[in-house]
């Protein structure tokens, strides 16, 4: 037997978790009919030397085309990495998911799609279920549950969910899984003489801080507790090596990507407004609350708080019936469970508090951590009281309940946008007329990229000039779109244009009011 057959026969469990997460995703991603703008942004930045460059009073006759020459590369933008760069410079992330989004297009020039964007997460999710394999492994020791691991995570709905969002989040979370996994699976055997773990350490620290800067949040957390644990344990030449590596790994970032520091400290807009929020205190309490219904409702079918207590009252119930505290305390797993918990409890409160917007995405960073500690503290806790057979069974059939939960009640899949669909629909319904689109601000404008590319043309106006709009427009009947609720404007558009008598509301989505004009 070939060395790849034996490779597939020894893991063929989990290549079978990971094509069944990605047959899952491929599927669902059927169902995604429009685009957030932020994933817009990801085909703009990655591609485009600008945004979006309308014409006031041009009329485009194939405005799906027109938009989709921002979202995709051209024969002469092809792998031109200096605009990537350019572009997070100006933006507010750093480039190497843009730069990876980029190198795919530049093999299709021309070509628009979501599954650009969705491949990505794919190739990462299975990167994440199989270091989620290794990691589960690691801390029980157990195949078995290391398995229902990345089974849970593969049918999870609240990560189905978020493979549908073009972002670089799956990313991060890969590279957040990975530097914890480095730490745990080092942490009682680091030496000077590990060149691997350095070199590892430095490797995923320049990758991940280069994907997203919450990874750069994560991962402090992560390193100032394992600096703790050598200053306890008083290994200082392995602590003088581990700051080293990360002050190299901050140096090379800086050369590769010079913007980070003005991003973070230096005026960066994201920066300024997380410092700010950092300092309110308002709404604190509220912000916690959030989020932790998004963690519950999305990845545990909103039944968090109830395992936690569960799991609280299990093991204080064995310790004392036992009496065996200072024996588990002093257990492996638990100071390894604990590690990562109390990052993720830091990472989760920070967030919490200096997030700009109250939004799922700045906590998937930690959603594989997260379902990695509920895994095999719930397996632990099980087994207390069970055989590990039963406990094998007593969990797999609870995480299967509760992603079935989440799928029937509490993930909303967001990111499918299925909100749109009736802005759609009325696009298509009307696919056999001409457009208006009245904006305030040009940014706005590709949120309406899938209706606009429907209609037969849309000619721009800017709503600070809407003279050129009675003068240009001879319409008998058209669809106008206007970015704004105010009826002021639409009453004066019929009011002035001699062929329109009156109007209807067709519908409101986004940033936009739309309606009929005959």
């Amino acid at each position: 037997m070939g060395n790849n057959a034996k490779l597939i026969k020894n893991n063929i469990a989990l290549i079978s978790i990971v094509l069944l997460s990605t047959i899952i995703i491929i599927i669902m991603s059927t169902q995604k009919i429009n685009y957030h703008i932020d994933e817009l942004l990801t085909y703009s930045l990655s591609n485009s030397t600008s945004y979006i460059n309308i014409n006031p009073g041009e009329t485009y006759d194939s405005y799906g085309q027109f938009q989709e020459s921002f979202l995709s590369t051209s024969v002469g933008t092809k792998f031109d990495y200096k605009n990537v760069w350019r572009n997070q410079a100006n933006d507010v992330h750093p480039p190497f998911y843009y730069a990876i989004i980029h190198t795919i297009s530049s093999f299709m020039p021309g070509e628009f799609s979501k599954y650009i964007g969705i491949g990505v997460n794919i190739l990462f999710n299975a990167l994440i279920i199989l270091i989620l394999y290794k990691f589960t492994l690691l801390l029980t020791n157990n195949k078995a549950i290391a398995y229902i691991t990345g089974l849970f995570w593969a049918i999870n709905p609240g990560i189905i969910s978020d493979m549908m969002f073009i972002r670089m989040y799956i990313m991060t979370m890969f590279f957040c899984l990975l530097i914890s996994f480095i730490h745990i699976k080092y942490i009682h055997s680091i030496s000077t003489k590990n060149y691997k773990f350095f070199l590892t350490l430095f490797a995923v620290s320049l990758a991940g801080a280069l994907t997203h800067y919450y990874f750069i949040v994560f991962t402090f957390f992560i390193c100032s507790l394992f600096v703790l644990v050598l200053l306890y344990r008083k290994r200082f030449k392995e602590l003088f090596i581990y700051i080293c590596t990360y002050l190299l790994t901050i140096i090379t970032v800086l050369i590769i990507f010079p913007s980070i520091y003005k991003h973070i400290l230096g005026g960066g807009s994201r920066g300024e407004e997380s410092i700010d929020n950092l300092i309110n205190m308002n709404g604190y309490l509220h912000s916690i609350k959030f989020f932790w219904n998004v963690i519950s409702k999305n990845l545990f079918g909103g039944y968090l708080l109830f395992f936690v207590i569960v799991i609280c009252i299990a093991f204080i119930t064995n310790l004392l019936r036992k009496k065996r505290i200072s024996k588990v305390l002093n257990n492996q797993f638990l100071f390894k469970i604990v590690f990562l918990l109390i990052a993720c409890s830091l990472y989760f409160l920070l967030i919490s508090k200096i997030a700009i917007y109250s939004a799922e995405r700045y906590l998937q960073p930690i959603f594989p951590v997260v379902i990695l500690i509920f895994v095999s503290v719930v397996f632990q806790s099980v087994k207390l009281y069970f055989s590990k057979k039963v406990s094998i069974f007593i969990v797999c059939t609870m995480l299967f309940l509760i992603s079935i939960n989440g799928y029937i009640k509490t993930t909303s899949f967001e990111y499918l946008i299925l909100n749109s669909e009736k802005a759609v629909e009325i696009a298509e319904k009307y696919s056999n007329k001409n457009s208006i689109y009245i904006y305030d601000k040009t940014w706005k404008i590709p949120t309406n990229y899938v209706e606009l590319s429907h209609y037969k043309s849309v000619t721009f106006y800017n709503m600070k000039d809407l003279e050129s709009l009675y003068q240009n427009t001879d319409n008998s009947d058209f669809v106008v779109y206007i970015h704004s609720k105010d009826k002021l404007i639409i009453n004066s558009i019929v009011k002035k244009l001699p062929n329109i008598e009156t109007y209807k509301k067709l519908n409101n989505y986004g940033y936009c009011h739309v309606y009929y004009l005959e």
